[in-house]
């Protein structure tokens, strides 16, 4: 007899074992947006301490903001200053953990190019404010539209802003809890058969 010219897949033939399997990264985040107000303060808080290392120490300010807004989300296993004080995390989706260092010069990279745009002349001002709108207008718009919340840094680093009281690596909850069911004590005879069995009477009165 000649062979089955469709043998059957076998444990190394299986259905989508040559598939190549998506980074875990990419197949989505199983946690909420986070508020886009908490997220703008803690910005603006970094900015400002940004600002008071430029002013207390000019060109040496600048680099030190510069630093500061790189590495930032890092300090604090994904918090920075701001983000501490305001309740909310960066975490690394693929590990489920605080974003490091990496992480925070990845997503911050083009904050950071701000800071070291103010270490140049005075004269390059109208420079300085306008790579800041374009940067921060387009961040802000990807945060507020897209539905997790993920900037363009945030694309690259594979991380998410979320609640900080979400324990990272937990699984996020969605929708309501289900109640348990009540189960009910069926009524046995002796034989160990249950009444309902016994025919029409166990549903008479």
């Amino acid at each position: 007899m000649s062979a089955d010219p469709y043998p059957p897949a076998g444990p190394s033939q299986s259905p989508g074992a040559l598939e190549p399997q998506a980074p875990k990264a990419l197949l989505g985040s199983p946690y909420p947006k986070a508020d886009l107000l908490p997220r703008l303060l803690a910005r603006i808080f970094d900015l400002m301490v940004c600002g008071a290392l430029v002013a207390l120490m000019h060109r040496a300010g600048a680099a030190a903001g510069a630093l500061y807004l790189l590495f930032a989300d890092g300090l604090f296993r994904g918090q920075s200053l701001g983000k501490r004080i305001l309740g909310i995390k960066v975490l690394h989706l693929p590990t489920l953990r605080g974003a490091g260092a990496r992480q925070s010069a990845i997503r911050n990279f083009p904050l950071a190019v701000l800071g070291l745009l103010a270490m140049g002349p005075v004269e390059h001002w109208k420079l300085l404010a306008a790579f800041s709108l374009a940067v921060l207008g387009y961040e802000s718009l990807r945060a507020l539209f897209d539905p997790l919340g993920l900037r363009i840094g945030d694309a690259l680093a594979h991380t998410q802003v979320i609640d900080g009281k979400v324990v990272a690596g937990a699984p996020a909850l969605v929708g309501p809890t289900p109640r348990p069911q009540r189960v009910e004590h069926v009524p046995r005879r002796s034989g160990g058969q249950p009444e309902w069995l016994d025919g029409p009477r166990a549903f008479g009165p």
